[in-house]
Order: structure tokens, then sequence, then C-alpha cells
């Protein structure tokens, strides 16, 4: 007989993989609701779905292809073979995955962070639709289609699957550091049962959530570091390695280190940290495209597209926080238009997701 669901999907992955105690929920700043902040909402998940489409040519790319390829950078979305009279921004599993954990969000209301169970069925029924989607995520959609309950139909992976679909919920629960953090374990144990690939979910939703607090202005780098790992103190996570040498660090003390990268090129931080698909790869490597590039949302996507391999997830996450911090207006039109896949429906979520946001913060 299987066991009852976890009610705290937090707790239970800190003490099914032995990684706790974990610490009380972070204290996360808050935003005031406003049409600046309504458009940056909106940029967030649009920007999340550029970085996306722009990307996906180049994946698992090397990077000298992609240089001889387009010596001036990637700078149009390319439309790829079989995609017929559809956009040329077409999106992969990153987006979709995204929209999904949107979709559940807003179809959760008002209410506390919607039930797991219903967005492992959202994930079953994404499987045999994924596009160019990592085995981890699509076994674990079989699973799930088979009957395994969410808390058991993930695997002890460290891949980025979780990171790159959680901006959304840094939306919804903006501010509040403890939603935050049990959003991500509920919807990220569905596919990653392992606490490193949950947490670079808590740390991109909760630098989402630091950055719509911001005015928009260049961010302080400690303090908005500070913010992004806050979810994650008192747990144990485990060395990966770093550089060309011996060295290991934890994802947490990998995105610490970031502040103290910032004057290198962009090819020596995908030496350092790989530009992978494991979360301890490839988040750093977006963290450091956004700090060091981050105030121009074009040529950072350019520069995150740059080294192939995880292109398009580098630059979905890329996306996901340039749109937070700036607004939809500072991405090229060229990138946000008709020619993006799901233009609409990414705007639309975005809007419901603002929409209950700001309404549980007028009642507070």
């Amino acid at each position: 007989m299987t066991a009852a669901a976890p009610t705290d999907a937090w707790a239970y992955l800190l003490a099914e993989t032995g990684t706790g105690p974990g610490s009380p929920p972070p204290v996360l700043a808050a935003a005031t609701p406003s049409d600046g902040l309504r458009d940056r909402f909106v940029a967030t998940i649009v920007g999340g779905a550029v970085g996306d489409a722009l990307g996906r040519p180049v994946e698992r790319w090397a990077r000298e292809d992609v240089a001889s390829t387009y010596p001036d950078g990637l700078r149009d979305y390319v439309r790829s073979p079989g995609d017929g009279s559809g956009p040329a921004g077409t999106i992969t599993d990153d987006t979709q995955l995204s929209l999904e954990v949107a979709r559940w969000l807003v179809a959760g209301g008002v209410d506390d962070v919607p039930d797991a169970a219903e967005f492992g069925r959202r994930v079953a029924a994404w499987g045999p639709v994924a596009i160019m989607a990592g085995e981890g995520s699509e076994g674990s959609a079989r699973r799930l289609a088979a009957g395994d309950p969410w808390w058991l139909s993930g695997r002890p992976t460290i891949g980025n699957g979780v990171a790159m679909r959680s901006a959304a919920i840094g939306l919804r629960y903006q501010g509040d550091g403890g939603r935050i953090r049990e959003a991500v374990a509920r919807s990220g144990m569905t596919t990653h049962r392992h606490t490193t690939g949950v947490a670079g979910g808590v740390i991109i939703s909760s630098l989402v959530s630091h950055l719509l607090a911001g005015d928009g202005q260049e961010p302080d780098v400690a303090a908005a570091l500070d913010a992004a790992v806050s979810g994650l103190d008192g747990v144990r996570l485990e060395g990966h390695p770093v550089g060309a040498g011996p060295a290991t660090a934890t994802l947490v003390e990998s995105v610490r280190s970031i502040e103290s990268m910032l004057h290198l090129t962009t090819h020596e931080v995908f030496d350092h940290f790989f530009n992978g698909s494991r979360v301890t790869e490839s988040l750093p490597c977006a963290l450091w495209l956004f700090f060091r590039y981050g105030h121009d949302p074009e040529r950072l996507l350019v520069e995150a597209v740059s080294g192939g391999r995880d292109a398009d997830t580098i630059a979905a996450m890329c996306g996901n926080l340039a749109g937070a911090r700036h607004g939809l207006d500072a991405f090229p039109a060229r990138w946000t238009g008709d020619d993006l896949e799901f233009r609409d429906e990414l705007e639309t979520l975005a809007l419901e997701l603002y929409r209950l946001w700001a309404a549980e913060r007028g009642s507070r």
C-alpha cells in the first residue's frame, strides 16, 4: 500500500534524501502592485519563451559550430526543419513545462499552493507531446501516467528541469518565500527527487521574486544572490566539479561565487561551470550572464546561446530574469511578437498570475 501523500513536500524531500533539516521560510521583499509590475510579470513569462526559442536551433551544438554558423551571433529565430508554416520562434520542453506550471498555478486560484497530484496529471499528459525533453522528465511522465504517485515518480537527478520551469512560481507567490519553496517542491518532485535538482527551482523563483521588488535598475549583486539562496539555509547539498582541476562546489557555493567572477568572459565562465544540462552547470551560467549582461537583454540572450550545449535552457532562464527586471519593451520587438509560439497564452497566463497575486496583496 502506498503511503499517504506528504502535506509538506519540502520537508518530505529533505527527510527522504537526508539533506535537512533546512530552515524556516525565508523573508523576501514584497513588491507593490502597479501597471509597471504587471508588465514585468508578462515579461518574465514571455522572456523565458524568447530565450528558449532563440536557443532551440543550437541546443547540443559545440561552441565552435555556433560561432562558425553565426559569426555575428544568433540574433533571430531560426525555423526548424519540419516546422511548416508555424511561427519561427518555436519552443521546446522548457516553455512547455513552464506553461504547465503557470496553468497549474492559475487553476489553483486564490487557495494555498495547489495540489501536487494535479501537476503530476499535467506532466503525465505532457509526456507524449514533449519537445526535445530530457529522459528524466519524460520517464517521470510515463511513470505518472502508469499510476506512480507524484512524490515517488521523480528520479534522483540533478538536471535543470525544475529550474527551467519555475519562474512562474516567483510571480504567483512574489514576496512569500515559504510558498515559493513549497510550490517548487510539489511541482519539482514529480520529475526530480533530488534536493539539488529542486533547489535550482527555489533559486530561480526566489530571484524572480527579488527582482520584481526592485526598481528595475542595476541590482545589488550580493543582495540578489543572498535572496536567491535564502530558502536553502540549513540544507546539505553535495559538491560537484567546477573548473579544470579537482575542485568541487555545491550549487549554493557556485551561485555565491558569481559576484567574484564578473570580470571574466562568457566562455571562460562556460568553461568553469560547463554550460550543460545539469542544474549545477547551467543555472550558475545563467545567473552569471544575467548579472554581467542583464542591462541589455538582447546582448544577454545572444551571449547565452553562443555556447551551444544547453543553450535554450540557459537563455530561457536569462529571459525570465531580464523580464522580471525590465519589462517587455526591453526585448527586441522582433522577438516578442507573433513569431513567438504560444505568445498570446503566455501573456494571458502571466496576467492571471498577476491578478491572483495582486488580489492577495490587496487583502492583507
